[in-house]
C-alpha cells in the first residue's frame, strides 16, 4: 500500500473518531444543560413539592376531618366539648404518624380513643371504617356487628341516618348487626328479623309502616335512586346451611342497607362469622351445626354468580370453593383446605387491607383503628393519608438527590466535554488535509493513467534532443572543412594533369604550327581556362566530400514533429534531396569545363608532341564521356528530386517553411 493510501485510511479513521467525538460532544452538552436547568429550577420545585405536600394533607385531612365532625354532630348534636374532630400528623423518617383527636370549643385537644365516651369511639370509628374502605380497590361492602355497642339509645336513630347517608352518598352496601329495637331504622334500611321456631332460626324482613314508605319520609329509601347507584354490584343473598345454630337460613340483601335484628344468642352474629369465614377460610368444627359432619355458606354475586364455601369434621382438605354462574355451572373450584384460592379476590373482593380486615367488622373491632394497638403510622397508612403525604415526601428527598446528582454531573460532564473539545480542535485541519489527500490521489490517479505516456513522452524526448543534435550537425555540414587528400575525386585530378600536360602540348603544338606540311588536327580546346577547369574540379572533389560525409549521418532516426504523421519518410526524403542538390550541384560544374586548344606554333619535335596529343585526344575522350554520363545522371537527380518536391508539397519538413523550384545552385 502506498503512503498515500496509508494517510488517506488514517485520516478516515480520524474522520470516524472525529463524528463519534461530535456526538459525544452534543450529548455531554444536552446533559450538561439538562443538568442545569434543573438545578436552576431547584428552589422552585422544593416549594412546590412543600406545598403540595402540605395541600394534599390539608384538603386530606380537612375532608375526613369534616365528615367525621358532621358525623359526630349528627348522632350527638351540636356539642362544645365535640368541636371537631381534628387528624394531626407528624412526619418521621418520611413516614407519617396520624393521632385521632376531638377539639373543643376552645381549642383544647384530646384523644379520642384515651380520653374520649364510648360514643364518640363508636361514631368515630364506624366514620374511618368507611373512609379507608372507600379509598380501596376492595369490594364496597360493610358488614358491623353492633358498632353501636357504647350509644346511648338516644343516639341511635341519628346513628341510623348517618349509615343511610354514608351508604347512598358513598355507594356502600351495609349490613348492620344491632340489638336495638328495629323501629330506629324504619325508612333507614331493609330490616331483617332473626327468630326461633322449634331450634329452627328463621330470617323474616320487618314490614315497616307506611309512613315509612308513603314519600312522606323524608328519610325514606328512595328504591329508584338505589337501584340506580347499584345496579348489579354488592352481594345479593347469604344462605347458611348447617353453620352454628342455622340450619338453612337465607338472609336477601338490600344493595344499600340492611340491618339484622334479633333476640339474643338467636344467630346475628353468625352473620359475620359466616362472610369471615367465606373471605378468609377460617373454617373450624365450631362452626358445624351439632350433629352434622359439615356446615356450608353460599353468597349471591353479581350477574348470577354464586360462590360456595363448604367445611367438614374430617379429611385432609377440610374446605372447598366452588363458583357457578347463572346456570349452576361450576367455573371455578378449590380444595386448597387452608388458604384462600387465587381467584377468591377476584369475584369476592375482600381482601386484608395493611393487615386490617376493613370490610368485617366484628364485636372485637369495633373501635377499628382507634385502638391502641394500632399505630400511629398504620392509621395514616389505612387511612392513605401517609401514602399521599409519604408520596410527595419521597418525592421531596428525590429532589434532594437529584439536586447533588445534577451538580456532580456538570462538574463530570464538563471534564469530559472540555476533553472533546481539545480533540477536535486539533482535528479542525482535517476537512481540509481531507480535500488535499482527495485531491492527490486523484493526481495520483491520473499520474497511474499516464504512466505509460510519460514514459514514452521521456524517451521520444531524449529521442528528440539526440535527433536535434544531429540536425544541428546536418545543419553545420555545409561549413565543415573537409582535406582534399582523402577524398576520392574519381578520375578528376588524373584529368588535370592530362589537362596540364595537354596545355604543355598545346604549346608546343603552337610552335610547331609554322612548320609546312605539318598537319594535326586537333580539338577546340580553350587550354587557356585549365585554371577554371582546376576550380571546377576542386569544387567536384569538395562536394563529393560532403555529399560522402551526409551519407555517413544517412542512419539518423525518424525525429517526432509536431503535425506530422511520417517523419521517417520526410527525414529520408530530405536526405535524398540533399544529396541530390549536392551531386547535381558538383556535376553541372563539371559541365561547363572548356579546354582550348593549345598554340603549336613554337612547339619543337612536332612527331613527338603529335604522339602526345593524339594520346591526351583520346584521354580527353574518355573525360568527355564520362561527363556525358554524369549529364544523364544529373538529369535522371533533377527529376527525382521534383518528384520527392511534389510529395513534400515543396515544404520544409524541418522548419515548414515553402521551398521553391530548387536549381543545382540552392540545393
Amino acid at each position: 500500500m502506498s503512503n498515500l493510501n496509508l494517510l488517506k485510511d488514517q485520516c478516515s479513521r480520524l474522520e470516524g473518531m472525529r463524528d463519534v467525538m461530535i456526538g459525544q460532544k452534543a450529548s455531554l452538552i444536552l446533559e450538561i444543560n439538562a443538568a442545569q436547568s434543573y438545578l436552576d429550577t431547584k428552589d422552585e420545585v422544593l416549594s412546590i413539592l412543600t406545598d403540595v405536600q402540605e395541600e394534599t394533607q390539608a384538603k386530606t385531612k380537612d375532608l375526613f376531618e369534616n365528615l367525621l365532625s358532621a358525623l359526630i354532630k349528627e348522632v350527638m348534636g351540636d356539642r362544645d366539648e365535640n368541636a371537631k374532630v381534628v387528624l394531626s400528623s407528624t412526619t418521621k423518617s418520611n413516614k407519617v404518624s396520624l393521632a385521632i383527636e376531638i377539639e373543643n370549643s376552645t381549642g383544647e385537644r384530646r384523644d379520642v380513643y384515651l380520653d374520649k365516651g364510648g360514643s364518640v369511639k363508636n361514631i368515630t370509628a364506624m366514620g374511618l371504617r368507611f373512609i379507608a374502605l372507600s379509598r380501596t380497590q376492595n369490594r364496597r361492602f360493610i358488614i358491623l356487628d353492633e358498632a353501636d355497642c357504647w350509644l346511648n339509645e338516644k343516639y341511635i336513630p341519628g346513628f341510623a341516618n348517618i349509615l343511610k347517608d354514608l351508604s347512598v352518598k358513598i355507594g356502600m352496601q351495609v349490613v348492620y348487626i344491632s340489638h336495638h329495637n328495629p323501629e330506629y331504622f324504619f325508612g333507614k334500611a331493609k330490616i331483617v328479623n332473626l327468630t326461633s321456631h322449634n331450634g329452627i332460626v328463621c330470617s323474616e324482613e320487618v314490614e315497616q309502616p307506611a309512613e315509612y314508605t308513603d314519600g312522606n319520609f323524608e328519610n325514606k329509601l328512595d328504591d329508584s335512586e338505589v337501584d340506580d347507584l347499584m345496579e348489579g354490584v354488592g352481594l345479593r343473598y347469604l344462605r347458611l346451611s348447617n353453620f352454628k345454630q342455622h340450619e338453612n337460613t337465607v338472609i336477601e340483601f338490600s344493595p344499600n342497607v340492611t340491618v339484622i335484628t334479633g333476640d339474643n344468642d338467636i344467630g346475628k352474629t353468625t352473620i359475620v362469622q359466616a362472610i369471615e369465614a367465606v373471605a378468609r377460610n377460617s373454617g373450624r368444627e365450631g362452626l358445624i351445626r351439632d350433629g352434622q359432619n359439615s356446615c356450608r355458606v353460599e353468597i349471591g354475586l353479581e350477574d348470577g354468580f354464586s360462590l360456595e364455601w363448604g367445611y367438614k369434621r374430617t379429611g385432609s382438605s377440610k374446605s372447598r370453593y366452588i363458583l357457578s354462574d347463572n346456570n349452576n355451572v361450576t367455573i371455578k373450584e378449590s380444595r386448597s383446605g387452608t388458604t384462600t384460592p387465587e381467584w377468591l379476590d377476584q369475584y369476592l373482593c375482600m381482601p386484608l387491607h395493611k393487615d386490617i380486615d376493613i370490610n368485617i367488622g366484628d364485636q372485637d373491632s369495633a373501635n377499628f383503628i382507634l385502638d391502641k394497638s394500632v399505630s400511629g403510622f398504620k392509621k395514616a397508612e389505612i387511612l392513605s393519608l401517609g401514602t399521599d403525604a409519604s408520596k410527595v415526601q419521597r418525592l421531596i428527598t428525590k429532589h434532594g438527590e437529584n439536586i447533588l446528582n445534577c451538580t456532580k454531573i456538570i462538574n463530570s460532564k464538563k471534564k469530559d466535554l472540555l476533553a472533546v473539545k481539545n480533540k477536535l480542535l486539533a482535528l479542525k485541519l482535517l476537512n481540509s488535509v481531507s480535500e488535499k489527500l482527495n485531491e492527490c490521489s486523484r493526481i495520483d490517479e491520473l499520474k497511474s493513467k499516464r504512466a505509460i505516456s510519460l514514459a514514452s513522452l521521456r524517451d521520444k524526448s531524449l529521442r528528440i534532443q539526440s535527433m536535434t543534435a544531429r540536425l544541428n550537425a546536418m545543419a553545420s555540414i555545409a561549413n565543415v572543412s573537409i582535406n582534399q587528400p582523402s577524398i576520392d575525386t574519381g578520375g578528376a585530378i588524373s584529368a588535370f594533369e592530362h589537362i596540364k600536360k595537354i596545355e604543355h602540348l598545346g604549346k608546343r603544338y603552337s610552335a610547331l604550327s609554322s612548320i609546312s606540311g605539318a598537319f594535326v588536327e586537333s580539338a577546340n580546346f580553350d587550354f587557356s581556362k585549365s585554371d577554371s577547369a582546376m576550380r571546377h574540379i576542386k569544387t567536384i572533389g569538395f562536394l563529393d566530400a560532403k555529399y560522402n560525409a551526409m551519407q555517413a549521418v544517412s542512419f539518423l532516426g525518424s525525429i517526432n514533429q509536431p503535425n506530422t504523421s511520417d517523419l521517417n519518410s520526410l527525414k529520408s526524403k530530405a536526405a535524398r534531396i540533399m544529396s541530390l542538390g549536392n551531386k547535381y550541384n558538383a556535376l553541372s560544374k563539371v559541365q561547363n569545363i572548356l579546354i582550348e586548344a593549345p598554340n603549336f606554333s613554337n612547339v619543337q619535335n612536332p612527331e613527338r608532341i603529335g604522339k602526345a596529343i593524339v594520346e591526351s585526344m583520346k584521354k580527353q575522350s574518355e573525360i568527355m564521356l564520362k561527363i556525358s554520363s554524369n549529364e544523364n545522371i544529373l538529369n535522371a537527380i533533377a527529376d527525382e528530386k521534383k518528384i520527392l518536391l511534389d510529395e513534400m508539397g515543396h515544404q520544409c519538413p524541418l522548419c515548414n517553411s515553402v521551398i521553391s523550384e530548387l536549381n543545382h545552385e540552392s540545393v
